[in-house]
């Protein structure tokens, strides 16, 4: 190496740091945030999969409200069903109620079970009430400590006014 080599490697040498130095000052270098392909990736990778797991976990719930909804609505068509079945026995019974419960039943059982006898015209008596009369009660009488205690509350009453 010649010595004219040496002080031009020399001088390159300051020239860079001198313009590195100048840059430094004049406009210092930002340095640029460049996502990778990847990070981005990762994240938007990530976000696909949580939207799609609130997106399932909505769809759950939507179906388990939908089957608890449906087995209500089966519920309330059976306890109808069941309702009306015995709605429909009530009426029989009470018909049946009814049937049994006329003047003819009734006097046929009292004849044959229980062994009673028609009533003969004489056996029947008519009672005659008097309503025109009407009954004082007079209210009943006071001792003497009553009319006592009664003439010192009438009179403690007057003053009082």
């Amino acid at each position: 190496m010649d010595v004219s080599e040496a002080e031009y490697i020399e001088e390159n040498e300051e020239t860079e740091e001198a313009e590195v130095e100048t840059s430094e000052y004049e406009e210092p270098e930002q340095p640029r945030r460049t996502a990778s392909p990847k990070q981005g990736r990762t994240v938007s990778v990530v976000s696909i999969v949580a939207t799609a797991a609130v997106c399932m976990t909505f769809l759950w719930i939507m179906l388990m409200s939908l089957d608890k909804r449906n087995k209500l609505y089966s519920e309330i068509t059976q306890a109808r069903n069941e309702l009306s079945v015995l709605q429909s026995e009530n009426v029989r019974l009470s018909s049946e109620r009814d049937a049994k419960m006329n003047a003819k039943n009734v006097d046929e059982y009292a004849k044959n079970v229980l062994g009673m006898i028609d009533l003969q015209l004489s056996q029947i008596n008519f009672i005659e009430l008097q309503t025109e009369d009407i009954i004082y009660i007079p209210p009943p009488e006071e001792n003497i400590w009553i009319k006592i205690k009664n003439f010192f509350s009438d009179c403690l009453s007057y003053l009082r006014g």
